[in-house]
């Protein structure tokens, strides 16, 4: 049985989702009553799901505000991260979550990061990029480049394999992410004969601190940070992101683009959960990093594409920044 979050309570409970629910079971019912024929029917049904869906995701754009204004940050934060737990299974098994994003090769092939760099992986979910940088085996990693662009071009067409190691630690504060995470391990420990492996921690994201002296050549945040974040904890994130950091290492970043949108966005995601986005403006981002000493070497902004098709324009950014200080 599925357990609701508080954010969720509160969609479900407000007028006009409860009007939309009732108006969508009367017309499930019109379709069972109207035909015998179950092939008719089960198009109707699949029709009026896609028509449900726009309306559900139009009343969330509506009321948005209004429920966020109701909970607190960690509430927010606690929502994402009961969802992310709940459908964990669901999330690794999503084709879009299989292979790495191009930005992924382009972090390990610049010639800043040194081979054997320490790097610290934000918001590592089950794993894929920190097993990606930490294991280095052609085959192994041909695997996970193989996401298309737009003109249907892969990461492994326009990058080839990368050939450094990086020595990688993944934080991420889901337990039940990171207990994937470490399963995973523990059968590439096997596959690979060896006892070397990325380590897991299921830490907070937003306010990162080791029991335990460290430092990082370069840090990776790939849709994760920032992805999930209450204002106002922009800028302590990226400060103790800073106080981890080696003088001159790398810091990449990437988030949905907001420039022009609300910050706050309500989704109804492909497992029918709704969960809470945050929709940063890349000019805030940068300004901020830039206080704590970090410099912008390069950004982008690039499409959501699935199955090779473009599905969103621009709809993320990502950031190189550089520390000076």
């Amino acid at each position: 049985m599925t357990e609701h979050t508080k954010l969720e309570k509160l969609v479900f409970a407000h007028p006009r989702w409860k009007a939309l629910s009732t108006i969508a079971k009367k017309q499930i019912e019109d379709i069972n009553k109207s035909s015998k024929n179950e092939l008719k029917k089960t198009k109707e049904k699949k029709a009026l799901a896609q028509v449900l869906k726009k309306q559900r995701q139009e009343i969330l754009d509506s009321i948005c505000e209004e429920i966020v204004a109701q909970l607190s940050d960690q509430e927010l934060m606690q929502s994402v991260l009961d969802i992310y737990s709940q459908t964990v299974e669901e999330y690794t098994q999503n084709p879009h979550t299989q292979y790495i994003t191009d930005d992924l090769a382009k972090f390990m092939l610049d010639p800043r990061i040194h081979n054997n760099a320490r790097v610290l992986d934000i918001g590592c979910g089950p794993g894929r990029d920190s097993f990606f940088m930490f294991y280095n085996h052609l085959k192994f990693r041909e695997i996970f480049m193989e996401r298309k662009d737009g003109e249907g071009k892969t990461t492994l067409e326009k990058f080839g394999v990368p050939r450094k190691k990086f020595k990688t630690i993944g934080i991420d504060g889901s337990p039940e992410m990171i207990k994937i995470a470490n399963k995973k391990a523990a059968l590439l420990r096997i596959r690979f004969s060896t006892t070397d492996q990325p380590f897991f921690i299921c830490k907070d994201i937003h306010n990162i601190k080791f029991n335990y002296p460290t430092e990082f050549d370069a840090v990776w945040a790939c849709a994760s940070l920032f992805t999930h974040t209450p204002r106002n904890l922009i800028e302590p994130a990226i400060e103790s992101i800073v106080n981890l950091m080696k003088t001159n290492g790398i810091f990449f970043l990437s988030y949905t683009h907001g420039a022009n949108k609300p910050y706050n966005k309500l989704l109804l995601s492909s497992t029918g959960r709704i969960k809470w986005f945050s929709q940063p403006n890349p000019e805030e981002i940068v300004s901020i990093a830039q206080k704590y000493g970090l410099i912008q070497i390069e950004d982008s902004k690039f499409d959501d594409y699935r199955k090779g098709k473009d599905i969103k324009k621009d709809m993320f950014v990502s950031h190189f920044f550089q520390k000076t200080r």
